[in-house]
């Protein structure tokens, strides 16, 4: 990108957030290109995909009959407003400094601007073309209007033949071959260097006469956009009425450019670059030119700006003698002698200007011509220095990957050793911890088999007396006349055991901070509403019906990825198998 348009700021509008975020952006199909180089024809092919346009389009003229369908207001923003605060023409070839716009004038022309696109493009369009070549040079403004609009933009570029591009301007506007291929170059280094990173399609000038259904299609394929149902007969209707193959006045082959003295070189290379990016449909094919061709540019700027102001002056004094010339003619059939004299004196001091600036205009122009040689010399030897370079790092690449493939083998052998290592080291870790914990179990087993013999002869013991004792007690008429009223006592105590248990399981659940009260409740408001003890619930019936007792652990896949549990005659809750065994055995809780 030029230094001037990478020190340029993007324009303070911030874009507007949509309504609905996941609604899709509309679609804006922006054509570029050199002037006269298709982007007419390359707007109306693209209708037949289905893209708007506006309303308010320039009409035909001689030079373009069937019309130049772009934007009668757009046109004349930038040809009228924006281009002339700027200090450019459409036909300056130097780049445009984007610093000389300041903040305030930035915000005012970024509103002028909006204004014509939501009225000749509105947002209801899912997918719009916009075609105006004055866009080309004045992208970083443009871009950043799209993007305030609302627009998903993508990028269509016309390419032609530098040659025929000039022969045809040379027709309508009388520019050399020399100042046109400056434009070519102009132009298309500021395209670039603003679409790198947007999605971008390319047609040919050629193609699109030779086969216009290819071209689009190939155009709809790479930026992912629908073919309308009616497409086979939009493409028909638009070859049997505006396709005209006499639109096709010259096509030069690559290698035919060369033969044109006074071409410059880079624009040659340029549209090399350009071909090259059409027949893969990759725009980063021209990334290394314009890097490349940026300093060159840089340097010859100090010179394209002389050239702009004196072709300026060489214009204006050309218009203002055909406008005298106009004039004598006017003052000579009305017979106003004097003035007569004096239209024709000052006629001649504009002829004697006029051949002053022509002088200049020719002297700036061997200038240029002879930079343009010198950089094409530089640009030879820079690309051997170039290739020299690309050998270079082409050994050094392969020597690189040689060494780089043998260390992933010595990183793999390494990687697999330390593997090795840590596994080995982690059950040798293991055992000695198991061996430890074998010998603490067994010296607490044989204590607990000491205390357990002593509790075993003293209870025999006590057994033998109670059951003597018990003998004895059912013998007697008392035990008989009281084993009605002994039942209720035993259900009592069968059920006072199972709420022991259930309040030991809810202190333990309640200690382990892993039931997450809120969360029950919140997720499950039927227990809520029947103000309910939300872990009694979970114990008594939230487990067996898949209930979760929080975030962070899942009672069904727990279950289901351990069959030990399931199958468990028990049938002990997950949470409380989790709390006191999977712990400690590394369980997963979901």
């Amino acid at each position: 990108m030029p230094a001037n348009l990478k020190s340029t700021k993007k324009s303070e509008l911030k874009p507007v957030p949509a309504a609905n975020e996941l609604a899709i952006k509309p679609t804006m199909l922006l054509v570029l290109g050199m002037h006269r180089s298709g982007t007419s024809v390359t707007a109306r092919l693209l209708e037949c995909l289905g893209a708007q346009n506006s309303g308010r389009l320039m009409p035909a003229t001689e030079g373009n009959p069937h019309g130049y369908f772009e934007d009668q207001e757009i046109y004349t923003f930038n040809e009228g407003s924006l281009l002339p605060r700027l200090g450019r023409a459409w036909h300056s070839t130097g780049f445009v400094d984007w610093t000389s716009l300041n903040t305030a004038d930035r915000g005012k022309y970024a509103l002028q601007a909006l204004e014509v696109l939501r009225k000749n493009y509105p947002l209801s369009n899912s997918l719009s073309v916009l075609k105006e070549p004055r866009i080309g040079i004045l992208l970083p403004f443009w871009l950043s209007v799209f993007q305030h609009a609302g627009f998903n933009v993508k990028v269509v570029c016309a390419v032609r033949d530098p040659v025929s591009v000039i022969r045809s301007l040379s027709k309508a506007q009388g520019l050399s071959l020399t100042h046109g291929g400056m434009l070519f170059v102009n132009y298309w280094l500021s395209i670039l260097s603003c679409i790198q990173d947007l999605p971008v399609a390319f047609v040919r000038y050629d193609e699109i006469f030779a086969n216009p259904a290819k071209s689009l299609s190939g155009v709809a394929q790479k930026l992912a956009l629908p073919f309308p149902e009616d497409f086979e007969e939009q493409v028909h209707r638009f070859s049997s009425s505006f396709f005209d193959k006499d639109l096709r006045h010259s096509s030069l082959q690559s290698q035919d450019l060369a033969l044109e003295a006074g071409l410059p070189p880079l624009a040659i290379e340029l549209y090399e670059s350009l071909l090259a990016a059409a027949d893969t449909q990759n725009v980063k094919k021209t990334a290394k030119i314009v890097e490349h061709s940026q300093k060159w540019m840089t340097a010859l700027q100090p010179g394209f700006l002389e050239f702009d102001r004196l072709f300026i002056q060489f214009h204006s004094a050309n218009q203002r003698a055909n406008e005298l010339n106009a004039a004598l003619e006017e003052e000579r059939s009305a017979g106003h002698r004097e003035r007569l004299a004096e239209v024709a004196a000052e006629k001649e001091h504009l002829s004697q200007e006029l051949a002053r600036l022509v002088g200049e205009v020719a002297h700036h122009r061997d200038q240029l011509s002879h930079q343009s040689h010198e950089l094409e010399s530089l640009t030879h030897e820079t690309s051997q220095q170039r290739q020299l370079v690309e050998d270079e790092r082409a050994r050094l690449t392969q020597e690189i990957e040689n060494l780089r493939e043998e260390g992933t083998l010595q990183q793999a052998t390494i990687h697999e050793l330390t593997q090795q290592k840590d596994t080995l080291s982690e059950l040798i870790r293991q055992r000695d911890e198991e061996c430890a914990h074998l010998k603490n179990n067994v010296k607490e087993r044989f204590r607990e088999l000491a205390e357990l013999s002593k509790m075993y002869l003293a209870s025999e013991e006590r057994g033998r007396v109670a059951v003597a004792n018990n003998i004895k007690l059912k013998k007697t008429i008392s035990w008989k006349i009281t084993a009605l009223l002994r039942f209720p006592n035993q259900l009592l105590k069968k059920l006072s055991k199972k709420e022991r248990v259930l309040r030991n399981q809810r202190e333990i659940i309640l200690k382990s901070g892993l039931f997450d009260e809120d969360f029950y409740l919140r997720t499950y408001p039927d227990v809520a509403a029947r103000k309910l003890d939300p872990i009694r619930h979970y114990l008594l019936f939230g487990a067996e019906e898949g209930r979760n007792p929080s975030i962070s652990f899942n009672t069904t896949s727990y279950l289901l990825r351990y069959a030990d549990i399931r199958s468990d005659k028990n049938k002990i809750n997950p949470l409380i198998h989790y709390i006191l065994y999977g712990l400690n055995e590394k369980r997963l809780p979901y």
